[in-house]
């Protein structure tokens, strides 16, 4: 085989335009392998595409080690992959496609990269996904197919799009046009870790949805439509339902989330009432934040099992007009509560019975400078523990 430098050069005005790469309106050359023998033209491999110069492709430094581990294309404009650009290319690891234009990728596009560990494609123009594409990178553990400044529109799931991907830990979709998630979708992922749906249309989530995700940590469903949610992730520790239509959770809603520690179900929302055993199974929780609701009252039992809490938001419910000191009785690890901007009147003896409730010791927190410090206006952190 001829070396790179040697490949002779077809010019597009050799060749049609269907066999040309464009990035935009830029032209580029196809470098072909002209081998003995017979005039056949063999399909392109990796050199042809990354080591000219004049490529759109073109990387110099996967050009002096062919044993390259990592190609970056991200923001180069492109809006299309030819076939075989990857071929040859088993030792790959990491793939950047990251903002670009590309439209469309073939069933075939990643089958030459068994050794893949993180794939980028956030940021594109595309709608849909192959439900094979994925079938040969049973190494990959980071899959990113977000939207911040372009039009990934994925309205759904293939449900064998994820099938095999067994050390898969990272998994981002945000910012799509997802409406529902079939019940097998992720029912391969045992080892996934962090799954990111937010800012997508779902309206509900099956119960079933997240079956087989027995590792899942951490949990982003914000900002959808939905309306009613789900259980059964033993594993998990941060659970976001911000910026939802949630109304009301029904019975055992949160049922074995025994290692939850963070769980955000403010702005937006429209929870008018919970009730007493809500969060009962939520014994190693430290993080309660249902601030920006329309909670007309609490239960003075709501949170008998959550004594781990350490911050609690329940600011700007406006139609509470009455909270019991007795709803934080023997809370004893709280250091942050915030009741501003509801119905009732913050007076010094509502806080004084409060903190009388919660038997607070001096001690405890390292932000506040005296126990009276506990009951502020802030806002509870975003901050999560693995």
């Amino acid at each position: 085989m001829l070396g790179a430098s040697e490949l002779p050069l077809l010019s597009s005005a050799d060749q049609s335009n269907d066999d040309g790469l464009k990035s935009g309106d830029t032209e580029v050359l196809i470098i072909y392998d002209i081998p003995k023998g017979p005039s056949k033209l063999r399909l392109p491999t990796y050199l042809e595409y990354f080591c000219h110069s004049s490529s759109v492709f073109y990387i110099k430094s996967l050009c002096d080690d062919p044993d390259t581990e990592e190609i970056n294309l991200a923001s180069t404009n492109l809006t299309y992959l030819p076939e075989e650009i990857f071929s040859d290319l088993e030792l790959l690891t990491s793939l950047s496609l990251r903002s670009n234009k590309l439209t469309h990728l073939t069933p075939t596009i990643f089958n030459h990269l068994i050794n893949l560990r993180y794939l980028n494609l956030s940021d594109n123009n595309l709608t849909s996904l192959p439900p094979t594409i994925f079938n040969a990178l049973k190494s990959l553990t980071v899959f990113s197919f977000k939207q911040t400044d372009h039009n990934n529109n994925l309205t759904s799931l293939p449900i064998k799009l994820f099938n095999g991907l067994k050390g898969l830990t990272h998994l981002y979709l945000q910012s799509n046009k997802l409406k529902y998630i079939e019940l097998q979708t992720f029912n391969d992922l045992s080892k996934l870790e962090e799954l990111v749906i937010n800012n997508n249309s779902l309206t509900s989530v099956s119960l079933g949805v997240f079956n087989g995700l027995e590792s899942l940590k951490y949990l982003n469903l914000s900002s959808n439509n939905l309306t009613r949610s789900f259980n059964g992730l033993a594993k998990l520790r941060y659970l976001e339902l911000s910026s939802n239509k949630l109304t009301s959770f029904k019975p055992g809603t949160f049922n074995n989330l025994s290692e939850l520690k963070n769980l955000h179900i403010s702005n937006s929302n429209k929870l008018t009432n919970l009730e007493t055993d809500t969060f009962k199974d939520l014994i190693n929780l430290e993080l309660l934040d249902i601030s920006n609701n329309d909670l007309t009252h609490l239960s003075t039992n709501i949170f008998n099992e959550n004594q781990r809490l350490v911050s609690l938001c329940l600011q700007a419910n406006i139609m509470l007009d009455e909270l019991k000191p007795e709803v934080f009785n023997n809370l004893t690890h709280l250091c942050l509560v915030n009741v501003e901007h509801n119905k009732f009147e913050l007076t010094k003896n509502v806080k004084d019975l409060i903190l009388k409730s919660i038997k607070q010791k001096n001690n405890m927190c390292k932000t506040t400078s005296t126990l009276y410090d506990i009951i502020r206006d802030e806002p509870c952190s975003h901050e999560y523990i693995y």
